[in-house]
Parts: structure tokens; sequence; C-alpha cells
């Protein structure tokens, strides 16, 4: 690693660790999560007409209203978390200061690593799938390594090839995240992909939901 690279590293893993964390005890309340897309529904004079003509004459309940969440946005209320698929200006409003869930596609090889540490990116553990991507740029402090989530986990087999370079199996991890912290992927923002792909600078232990 040259002068320059090591310095962006350095600079990486202090972003790192001034990251701001979700507490395991602040999982969000799911039916304070459905009152709050709800009322977003209500004062969108838009989506208010959109839902009325789902419900075509039925009881507004909570099963109604997640039924329509999911059949016209791709939205899914997970243990107080947001499953969602892609963006558009009306799920960008949804979405807005809520928590979600998203995936992270690795191996079983790398899992005592990421119990211990969390997800980080591939400049900082050594473990680089690509480097193109996992490398540090000196020369572009805003193009800095990432970790790489994703809303579909079928659209690139980050697994595949994560077991091709470190042995074991393939695991997808579901992960909890603050939407307006996930930022879309520069790398993929040119191919069909990129609709799904985003990145964060770490995603601690804790915020793992399905860690064996």
């Amino acid at each position: 690693m040259d002068m320059n690279t090591e310095v962006a590293a350095v600079t990486l893993v202090s972003r790192l660790l001034e990251t701001p964390r979700i507490q395991e005890a602040q999982l969000p309340d799911e039916k304070v999560v459905r009152a709050t897309l709800r009322r977003r529904v209500r004062e969108h004079p838009k989506l208010e007409a959109r839902y009325q003509d789902f419900l075509d004459d039925e009881v507004d309940d909570s099963e109604m209203f997640d039924d329509f969440l999911e059949t016209d946005f791709g939205l899914t209320l997970r243990d107080g978390l947001i499953d969602f698929y892609r963006v558009d200006d009306f799920v960008d409003y949804l979405l807005k200061g809520q928590e979600v869930l998203i995936y992270h596609l690795t191996s079983t090889a790398l899992l005592p690593q990421i119990k211990a540490n969390g997800l980080l990116p591939g400049a900082v553990t050594g473990n680089k799938v690509n480097p193109r991507f996992d490398d540090p740029d000196p020369e572009n402090p805003e193009r800095q390594p990432h970790v790489f989530l994703t809303t579909n986990p079928n659209s690139v087999p980050y697994d595949r090839w994560a077991v091709g370079q470190f042995g074991g199996d393939e695991i997808v991890l579901e992960v909890r995240a603050r939407y307006d912290r996930l930022e879309f992927d520069p790398d993929d923002d040119d191919i069909d992909s990129g609709r799904f792909q985003y990145v964060v600078p770490y995603v601690p232990p804790q915020d793992i939901l399905n860690l064996p």
C-alpha cells in the first residue's frame, strides 16, 4: 500500500468510527410505523386518492393498508422495518426518516469477522471482492470504499463472487438501516442493477438481523 492509499484508508477508518449506530433497543414499533405511513398517505392528496381507489369501498384497516403498500409500491412491514424494492418519488416520500430492511450478499467464510466487527469496506478488512471498488481513491476523496447493500438479492451475485474468492457458502445477510443514510451506489448508477444498489460506510453487528 503506497503512502497516499494508506492515508486514505486511515481517513476512512476515522469516518467509520464516527458513524452513528442504531441501538438494538430502538427497533421500531410496527404499529407506530404503520400509523406514520398511513398519516403520510392521508396528507398526500394523490396518494390518498390512490389508496381510496384501491380500497374500493372495503374497510380501511391495517391488512388493507399493508396490501396497498405492497401491491402499489413494493413495501412490506417486517418487525417494524420497511422492506422496499425500488424508489420513486412516492416511495421516497414514505420512507424518509424510517428504518428499512436491506441486504448484503457475502460468504459464510467471513462470518466470524462480521460477527466481531460488523460489515466493513474491503479496504479496511483486506477482504476485497473487487479491488477496483474496494480500494480508497486518493485522487478522489469523495469516492471512498463502502459496504455494498441491495434491495434485490437476485440482482447481482455478490455472494457467489465472495465464495469464489474466500470459500464457504453463499449467504444473504438482512441489514437494518436508516433510509436517509443510504446512498445510491455511484459505481452502478449507469446500469440496471444500480436501481437496487446502495452504499453505507459501515454496518455494526447489532444491525445484522440474521447472523447465525
